[in-house]
């Protein structure tokens, strides 16, 4: 049976699908993060090895795209290039990024896709083809808006109002309940032993959203400069490509938190664009993988097989 594999490798997360040439769906499977910037290369292996089993069947498949984070880094990309030849499951193999094949799940023209999960990038192609970017340029250096960014805005506010240089909040004992501390000077303790980890620290966006539904204003001040930054990515590409009516759709988590980033994003976006469209989608990045494998193949994307893609990649309840 000819099938292909799609792999979708986010901050925190792997989803994989095996299907038909049609786009139909044979096997699912999540496992952790295969981002070597944020795991390290063997958890990476593993993880993706795992996700790999899950989904692939007897004999190779037609193709693999793997989209995942972290690849723009030339040396991520070559070893996970090597682990897949080394699992030998696949005729074929394109790795390229998560933010590429968000891109790729949608189908409309003028489009730009904003993704915030545990990092942020905003991407589009314009009319020759060509890539443009921006954000995206990891956690440390970039990653505004990004979950990673809001989970250590709220940290940073914690340890300010144990200072006394900014009001109590409720975020405080939210953060301090979930790592059983008493005092917010020991989540330093923590954070520079390695303890918290990239995803971990992103987690945190989960009790800035708690904070923000119990009235909080300073955890809705953190997701406002969030749905910001976001626009500003946005609308940097939008300058670039010049587009009159361009649709912008935000992909990743941390739209799933909170309504108050998409409607502050879209704010600052509609007032230098209004023509523009912001909307979360409701297409599962993986299609995307799914759309490209059969674009190398050469198989022409008609109704029916978008449509079989759309049955098991379509966004429930916004989730």
């Amino acid at each position: 049976m000819k099938y292909i594999i799609g792999i979708d490798g986010g901050g925190s997360k792997t989803e994989a699908v095996s299907t038909t040439l049609k786009g139909k769906l044979i096997k699912t499977g999540r496992g952790g993060s295969i981002n070597i910037n944020i795991v390290g290369v063997e958890e990476a292996y593993e993880n993706l090895r795992r996700v790999i089993e899950k989904v692939k069947l007897n004999g190779k498949a037609e193709i693999c795209v793997l989209g995942a984070a972290g690849v723009e880094k030339r040396e991520n990309m070559k070893h996970l290039y090597e682990k897949c030849m080394e699992l030998d499951f696949s005729e074929k193999l394109i790795i390229t990024s998560d933010a590429k094949i968000a891109l790729e799940s949608i189908l409309d023209g003028e489009k730009i896709i904003v993704i915030s999960g545990t990092g942020s990038i905003a991407l589009a192609e314009d009319k020759s083809g060509e890539t443009i970017r921006a954000g995206g340029w990891g956690y440390i250096l970039d990653d505004e808006g990004s979950g990673f960014w809001i989970g250590l805005k709220a940290l940073r506010e914690v340890l300010r109002e144990y200072d006394g240089r900014s009001e109590r909040s409720k975020l405080t004992p939210l953060i301090l309940e979930k790592y059983g501390l008493n005092e917010a000077k020991l989540l330093v303790d923590i954070f520079y032993s390695g303890k918290l980890k990239v995803q971990n620290i992103a987690n945190i966006t989960k009790l800035v959203a708690e904070a923000e539904e119990m009235g909080d204003e300073k955890a809705h001040r953190i997701f406002l400069e969030a749905g910001r930054n976001l626009a500003e990515m946005a609308l940097a590409i939008i300058r670039k490509v010049n587009w009159r009516k361009p649709k912008i759709y935000c992909f990743g988590g941390v739209f799933n938190a909170t309504d108050t980033i998409l409607q502050a994003m879209r704010k600052e976006i509609i007032k230098v664009k209004p023509e523009a469209k912001v909307e979360k989608s409701n297409i599962k990045p993986i299609a995307g993988t799914v759309i490209l494998a059969l674009k190398k193949l050469r198989v022409k994307i008609n109704r029916e097989i978008y449509q079989n893609i759309l049955q098991w990649s379509r966004v429930e309840n916004g989730r």
